[in-house]
């Protein structure tokens, strides 16, 4: 007689932000958990890179469906969400009707993504595990700072409080989040992970990187969303004052990732002069940012000062540190937590002081290696292999739970 296969547990992952695998938080965690033996579904939107509506990638099934235009303005972003938020809707309704579905895994932003489960909450008593990115109330208090935005802040915490509530399990990247799911969201402590969101170790260099002497040359690297919190026209004007300050010194900015506000940046670059200084490379395939990264003299994390910022684990930050290269940023909890002695943390947030940490280290040889050597051993810490077994365990509790 044939042995009968055991069936593996049915997951779905849901996602707005950006598509799979581009996204590499999801896409790793969907892969450690397909791994181990996990019916994998994960459903995106579509992107130039990844424009195919269904593929198989290494045994998980992605079904996308076509974005719109990420909106910048309020109203550009109800639109854009609508869109998304009915297209998941309904793919996830489809699901649910041709098969059980286990668990249900839902990534914020938006903290809408709730709605799209209740198909398979309703029709397949699915587990739900709710995996916040990020703090959708204090990323508008962010983008919004005048005041005058207080009912969108209120609907975004109370959809952040609903997703809190609605689902079985909570994942989130930093002690920070963890705090505000205990206190805001009033989840109990048993049912919160910190996962954080490090690459796989064979992402970074296996030697310590060579750090070159920057005397007359240094490549400096952005890599990360281009949006209006990320400050990253105040990194342009902080290579203008470099340049400026030592023409001795070739300067080159490579800028890699996409967002709202890349074409005003890009503008704004070829304004004040730096058309042939810094290049703006768009969303790159991972062989091509490896390259980049292994080229790199030092890594700026300019992030506004701000309460989101503040409490936000960013990925750049660990990515960088898988190639080991010497980071200057603006000084935050969860910043200066991630880097520790691999960056340099400035306290002033403008342009000058940005560009005299860029250039203190520059000519710092030796704190440059020793920055290097230390972001090599943090990375090791934080990379995927040390969280996936803590992924595995949550969902052991959350099936036992159902």
């Amino acid at each position: 007689m044939k042995k009968l296969q055991k069936k593996k547990p049915s997951v779905l992952f849901l996602v707005q932000n950006l598509p799979v695998p581009f996204d590499r938080r999801v896409w790793m965690e969907a892969t450690s958990l397909a791994n181990s033996d996990y019916a994998v579904t994960v459903v995106c939107p579509t992107s130039k890179l990844h424009s195919s509506l269904y593929e198989e990638l290494s045994g998980i099934k992605i079904i996308r469906y076509p974005m719109i235009r990420e909106g910048r303005e309020f109203a550009g972003m109800i639109l854009e969400y609508l869109w998304s938020i009915t297209c998941t809707f309904l793919i996830v309704a489809w699901l649910s009707v041709r098969r059980n579905i286990e668990v249900v895994h839902f990534s914020n932003p938006p903290d809408l993504l709730f709605l799209c489960a209740l198909p398979a909450k309703l029709l397949r008593r699915s587990r739900l595990v709710y995996d916040q990115h990020d703090l959708c109330p204090e990323l508008w208090k962010t983008k919004s700072p005048n005041g005058k935005s207080r009912p969108i802040i209120r609907l975004l915490a109370a959809a952040e409080k609903t997703s809190y509530r609605v689902a079985d399990f909570v994942i989130v990247p930093n002690e920070s989040y963890k705090s505000i799911a205990l206190q805001r969201g009033r989840v109990i402590s048993e049912k919160i992970e910190i996962i954080r969101s490090g690459p796989k170790m064979e992402f970074s260099i296996q030697e310590p990187k060579i750090v070159r002497n920057c005397n007359d040359r240094v490549r400096l690297v952005y890599l990360g969303t281009m949006g209006s919190q990320e400050g990253i026209e105040i990194l342009l004007d902080a290579v203008r004052q470099l340049r400026l300050r030592n023409n001795e010194v070739d300067y080159k900015l490579d800028l890699i990732g996409d967002g709202p506000e890349r074409v005003q940046l890009e503008q704004y670059s070829d304004n004040i002069g730096l058309s042939e200084t810094c290049y703006f490379h768009g969303r790159i395939s991972d062989s091509s940012l490896r390259e980049f990264l292994k080229d790199a003299d030092i890594a700026v994390n300019p992030d506004r000062p701000s309460i989101f910022n503040d409490l936000s684990s960013m990925n750049k930050i660990v990515e960088y540190m898988a190639f080991g290269i010497p980071i200057v940023q603006f000084s935050s909890q969860e910043g200066n937590f991630t880097a520790r002695d691999a960056a340099v943390s400035v306290s002033e947030s403008d342009s000058s002081a940005l560009a005299r940490a860029i250039e203190d280290i520059r000519i710092d040889f030796d704190k440059r290696k020793s920055m290097s050597r230390f972001g090599l051993i943090r990375f090791r810490e934080l990379s995927w292999e040390t969280q996936a077994t803590k992924l595995i365990g949550v969902y052991e509790r959350v099936l036992r739970f159902r």
